[in-house]
């Protein structure tokens, strides 16, 4: 809370005037808790589960999400500034603990970070090389080890607090994965089909010959390692590559993967018996030590690319990837569950019915499934329009794919099952079984539409670019076009019943319909010194609503939109808000960019900043309840806030 300082040698009575003039603008109440709810669509390259319910997952974006559940729910862990090097976006490619407690992250030029609290504070610790880390193991404490590109091969006997690069007499290519059977046994591969071997805990390292040849002249890339024991080991790679020993890598033999050759990232063995692989949009599983493998059956209809896997026994494990992508398995990888469905692409709308059921649109899939354009290709992979969907309060997300050819703007449910979704070219969208099938509407309109509601089953306008204004007394069987008077875009559009509605838009417009949207009449605004873009505005009863825009505008009516007041905002000037909803006439939230979120407990007269560390820039938001709201925005962020009272 803000502290104010009166210097002493104020009168009496003019600092108690002060004080109370004070302390009457002030907000009585703490601000909220921020959650990241890591829908977050940052890809995943890998995880660690130091027990059965604690686990660690990390990837692009300094991404570090953690479990104490097994592997049902993740909560972001983040950084202190601190930690980072330069500007740019880094990453985490392993993460590796001994307990629950003790820990390691490795990335990005060289970065490695130490934790002894389960992911609370974290150490930076100092590295002999700037080079990217891929992989990293550690046997105890204080014995541990780390690859990377440029064959880079660190060691430490003292937990971290110093790591020195390791000497070969050979020269290494960039290295991908490490492996350590014991304090003495341990294994590397990488590039080039390279196997390193040491037998004496990392001091002296010498080449395995695996047996494997080049392919169209080049030898395939090693991607991964895991061993059992001292004779049992695998290897994945390149073209759906699958070696096995049972010699400790004396020999090795080439297991065949029917009709995939796409380059396996990950194998893991819960014991000499129990396996699984992946990579592409497939995961294996061996039930034999690696003899035969069989494709499992994923709860998914689309296509993310695996990037790492980790089981803690024969029943119970995770399978991560591009854009957040996490699924867990409690039957040995027979069946599988979404426990996060991520999306890179920005989300433009959220909208929950109740406290559990939520939908938000923006997310696309990736539909692409030629494994010659992934792997060789990505920019040509194609996407498309999704849903995301939770019912658990916004804990887990389902993503539903929509088949259609422009990109969506807004979305409006009236329940679990009915909602209407709009976009591009005048798409509008219908399902009636909670998204999961979606019939096309004819809108007769090819501009952009930007906002839809419903009230109920049968009532409904959509709004947007040059003035466009439609509605539906049947459900969206029919649309029909109404006369705006304007030629600027609608960028939101809110009615109280029937009869009553408004819209705004760009150029500080204001509109107003008491006859069901057939004719809309300007209303006059506060003089805001300049031209701005009003994007959102929502109503808790007939006389009290709330207009927000760029530049940090916010205006407010308390008799029916018959006239507007600026309020009193905690905002920069240049900070564009981009939503606003109300629970009552006192309490109101905004969020805008840069992670913006404003409160007022006065109907919206002051307001203050009660904004996420996360950062992101915010464009939606529902109210669960009285007590949470859920935020989305740029880069598939979603995130929950706890409303202190």
């Amino acid at each position: 809370m803000n502290r104010y300082h009166i210097s002493t040698f104020s009168l009496p009575l003019v600092l108690l005037i002060l004080l109370l003039t004070l302390f009457r603008e002030l907000p009585a109440t703490e601000g909220g808790e921020w959650e990241n709810l890591f829908t977050v669509g940052d890809d995943l390259y890998a995880a660690h589960f130091p027990s059965k319910q604690v686990g660690f997952v990390v990837g692009f974006g300094d991404s570090i999400v953690k479990t104490t559940d097994g592997g049902f729910s993740f909560k972001r862990i983040n950084l202190s500034p601190g930690l980072y090097r330069g500007e740019t976006t880094h990453w985490f490619s392993s993460v590796y603990f001994v307990n629950e407690s003790v820990g390691w992250l490795i990335g990005d030029q060289g970065r490695i970070l130490k934790t002894l609290d389960g992911g609370l504070h974290w150490i930076l610790q100092s590295a002999p090389t700037n080079n990217d880390l891929s992989s990293l193991f550690f046997i105890d404490k204080q014995n541990g080890w780390i690859v990377g590109n440029a064959g880079t091969l660190l060691q430490t006997n003292d937990g971290g607090d110093s790591w020195k690069s390791v000497v070969t007499s050979f020269e290494r290519p960039s290295l991908t994965s490490i492996f350590f059977i014991t304090k003495d046994t341990g294994f590397a591969v990488g590039a080039w089909s390279t196997l390193l071997k040491t037998s004496d805990g990392g001091r002296r390292w010498m080449k395995v010959d695996t047996g494997v040849k080049p392919v169209w002249s080049k030898l395939p890339y090693f991607t991964s390692v895991h061993f059992v024991d001292l004779h049992k080991g695998w290897i994945v790679g390149e073209g759906g590559l699958l070696l096995k020993t049972d010699d400790g890598g004396a020999s090795w033999v080439q297991i065949p993967l029917e009709a995939h050759k796409r380059t396996l990232r990950s194998v893991i063995f819960a014991d000499s018996e129990h396996g699984w692989a992946l990579g592409g949009d497939v995961i294996f599983k061996s039930t034999d030590g690696g003899h035969s493998w069989s494709k499992q059956n994923l709860p998914l209809n689309y296509y993310p690319k695996f990037s790492a896997l980790y089981f803690t026994d024969a029943k119970c494990g995770v399978a991560i990837g591009s854009s957040g992508v996490i699924l867990r398995s409690e039957d040995g990888g027979e069946t599988w569950s979404m426990q996060n469905a991520g999306t890179k692409f920005n989300l433009k709308g959220v909208d929950f019915v109740d406290a559990n059921f939520g939908v938000a649109i923006g997310a696309r899939v990736r539909v692409s499934v030629d494994p010659q354009i992934d792997e060789n290709y990505p920019d040509a992979i194609s996407y498309q329009e999704a849903l995301l969907k939770s019912v658990n309060s916004g804990k887990s997300w389902t993503l539903l794919p929509i088949k259609s050819s422009h990109s969506l703007r807004a979305i409006n449910f009236i329940d679990q099952h009915r909602g209407w979704t709009v976009g591009e070219r005048g798409t509008i969208l219908f399902t009636s079984d909670g998204g999961t099938n979606w019939i096309p509407q004819k809108s007769e309109t090819t501009e952009t539409l930007l906002s839809v509601q419903f009230l109920d089953e049968l009532n409904g306008w959509t709004a947007g670019t040059k003035g466009t204004l439609l509605s539906t007394n049947d459900g969206g069987t029919t649309w029909i076009q109404q006369s705006s008077g304007i030629e600027v875009a609608l960028r939101a559009l809110f009615f109280l019943d029937q009869k009553i509605g408004f819209a705004v838009g760009d150029k500080n417009t204001l509109l107003k319909s008491e006859d069901g949207g057939v004719t809309w009449v300007k209303q006059t605004t506060p003089d805001l010194l300049y031209s701005l873009s009003f994007n959102s505005l929502f109503f808790v009863d007939r006389e009290h609503g709330v207009v927000v825009g760029d530049n940090g505008a916010i205006i407010k009516t308390i008799d029916g939109g018959k006239n507007w007041i600026k309020t009193n905002k905690a905002t920069q000037s240049n900070t564009h808000l981009r939503a606003v909803k109300l629970s009552d006439t006192g309490n109101s939230w905004i969020v805008g960019d840069s992670g913006m979120l404003l409160r007022s407990i006065d109907g919206g007269s002051n307001w203050f900043d009660d904004r996420s560390e996360f950062g992101k820039d915010l464009t939606s938001l529902s109210l669960l309840d009285t007590n949470h709201l859920i935020a989305v925005g740029e880069s598939g962020s979603i995130i929950r806030h706890t409303i202190s009272r």
